[in-house]
């Protein structure tokens, strides 16, 4: 049944999702003549809802189309990856960036509140980066707080992240502003920006709960860093629980207000606290601490950490990069992991093993 459609048919499955045609139907569609025939015969019948996209709703994913975005999905249901794992998964679904992304594991969802505190912006930070240092795909829902601190961390550490987004494709709102900001020809191919929501449907506060569980879809294990007792991430975290997707939550003041949602999962069992990345890291198959990659002809055995220790527990990242034979950003991303697993510690350019 799957194949590759050209545009003019991935468009015309586009106008089906926006018809609200669900992924259930694509067999039904398929047989039936195809999309354009579906959509011909609705146009016939005059239906007003078909008119709208025939329209106004085909401009705009046109539009969408000619900014570089992909339409994923119709017939061929294995180019939404982890997204059809969702217990109601799109017809379609748009990606701006690297589509691949979505195909790609391990994969953790790092999520949170929208107005986090300082340290749960430094607690997303430090967990994205260890997840990316890892190889671990950051997923998160690419609003503002803590999602933007992971996509932000992780991209910066050299990573991958993935943002699955709650407005509607072609909406002024999508991608919103701190989405954008994440691509940049120094990110190419490691990011990934995904709506699920087709193109005409009204801009409203449910798509965003319900885009929670595409989030969870596309993760191995999901983190809830900080978030309020009514926070949307535990819409999230559950969606997670009934797909029997591992649920972390970072443990905080009981009075904390921001602690709430990651407490009250711990408290009801739901949750694992997070106590340290590498356990995420190990449970979902991230890279062990200290593995490398086959270094040169010519470059010191082993990895950084025993690199390290043959200097006298001391070098400086060039040093590094010339006795290993590694790009400067290896080292640099190999230092973040080691340090978030508490093996290196850094002042300016110097890495030291700690003792």
């Amino acid at each position: 049944m799957s194949h590759s459609p050209d545009p003019e048919e991935r468009l015309a499955w586009a106008l089906l999702h926006a018809a609200q045609v669900p992924a259930r139907a694509r067999a039904v569609v398929i047989e039936g003549g195809g999309p354009a025939h579906f959509l011909g015969a609705a146009l016939r019948m005059r239906q007003s809802r078909f008119a709208f996209i025939e329209t106004e709703v085909r401009a705009r994913l046109r539009r969408f189309v000619d900014e570089g975005g992909h339409i994923l999905g119709g017939p061929a249901p294995a180019e939404l990856g982890r997204l059809d794992r969702a217990s109601s998964p799109p017809l379609c679904a748009y990606a701006r960036g690297a589509p691949a992304l979505l195909q790609r594991t391990p994969a953790v969802a790092v999520i949170g509140t929208r107005k986090p505190s300082a340290d749960g912006q430094r607690r997303a930070q430090e967990i994205a980066r260890g997840l990316a240092a890892a190889g671990v795909v950051v997923v998160s829902g690419g609003a503002l707080g803590i999602d933007t601190c992971a996509h932000e961390a992780a991209l910066a550490a050299g990573g991958t992240t993935v943002a699955v987004l709650g407005a509607p494709v072609g909406h002024p709102a999508e991608p919103p502003r701190q989405v954008r900001a994440l691509f940049d020809p120094g990110t190419a191919g490691r990011v990934c920006a995904v709506a699920v929501h087709a193109a005409g449907v009204a801009m409203a506060k449910g798509l965003f709960v319900s885009r929670n569980r595409y989030i969870a879809a596309l993760s191995d294990a999901v983190i809830v860093v900080e978030g309020r007792r009514q926070s949307g991430t535990l819409h999230t975290a559950r969606a997670a629980k009934k797909m029997g997707i591992d649920v972390y939550a970072v443990p905080g003041p009981p009075e904390d207000e921001g602690c709430r949602a990651p407490n009250q999962l711990l408290a009801h069992g739901a949750a694992r606290a997070l106590l340290d990345v590498a356990d995420v890291v190990r449970a979902v198959g991230g890279t062990p601490p200290g593995r490398a990659p086959p270094a040169r002809a010519g470059a010191a055995p082993g990895g950084l950490l025993a690199y390290l220790a043959e200097r006298g527990g001391e070098a400086s990242v060039d040093e590094v990069a010339a006795g290993l034979g590694w790009p400067v950003h290896k080292v640099q991303q190999e230092a973040l992991h080691q340090e978030l697993f508490g093996a290196v510690e850094r002042e300016g350019v110097a890495l030291r093993l700690r003792s």
